[in-house]
């Protein structure tokens, strides 16, 4: 069936149908990615968010799908769709989802676990998580990452070790990333963590410079649409 989507009536009748077929899918035919869509339904669509918590949950639960995963540690981080927040419970979720490879729970979590209320989980283990983030191409887990071993964390039994925080100035800087593009030129500069080169010094400084241009034009160009469509 064709829908007009100029038209209410046929929008309101394509939602509905949607629905319909999303819960056949996840109730009867128990398919996994089918209940995330019905979680994404609940969610966007009816803004129900006590009943698409229940099915992310569910779904990581029975399933093992590492984005419901991802979604229900979100709602237990925000307190979304239940009683109050779980930080804890947030991290279990998260931490699944992680392993199940699903990059964004991972940094999510790590990010929980790193700036959350102190003694949440062993910091180690948020260290861990940005790592898999950083390897699955989430620059901003690289410049966590970066920035923790380049100055160490006393209260959290971190040390500062330049090496690393250089391998991982590198990784963000391929992903592009700002920080870590000026960070390792720093490095470079003053020989921290790498041989000394101001060749490189000069070059990731460059790189980083051009990163910032790109990312004001960004901002500059969405500003202007903004303004234009108001």
């Amino acid at each position: 069936m064709a829908y007009n989507f100029k038209d209410k009536e046929e929008v309101e009748l394509f939602l509905k149908n949607l629905g319909i077929e999303y819960r056949f899918g996840c109730f009867s035919e128990k398919k996994p990615e089918v209940c995330h869509l019905l979680g994404d339904y609940e969610e966007s669509v009816n803004s129900n968010f006590k009943s698409a918590f229940k099915i992310y949950k569910n779904n990581c639960d029975t399933n093992d799908h590492a984005h419901s995963c991802y979604k229900a540690g979100g709602y237990f981080m925000q307190g979304k769709g239940i009683p109050k927040i779980d930080d804890s419970k947030a991290i279990d979720y998260l931490e699944k989802g992680c392993n199940l490879g699903n990059a964004r729970a991972c940094y999510r979590g790590a990010t929980l676990i790193a700036y959350g209320p102190d003694k949440l989980r062993d910091y180690n283990q948020g260290l861990e998580m940005f790592d898999k983030a950083c390897s699955a191409e989430i620059a901003d887990a690289c410049f966590a990452l970066n920035t923790f071993y380049l100055f160490g964390s006393k209260d959290h039994n971190v040390a500062k070790d330049s090496a690393k925080a250089a391998q991982y100035a590198t990784r963000g800087c391929e992903l592009n990333h700002l920080g870590c593009c000026s960070n390792l030129s720093q490095m470079y500069r003053r020989g921290d963590g790498v041989h000394k080169d101001q060749k490189l010094a000069d070059r990731f400084m460059l790189k980083a410079k051009d990163i910032e241009r790109q990312e004001s034009t960004t901002i500059d160009f969405e500003l202007g649409l903004r303004s234009g469509s108001s």
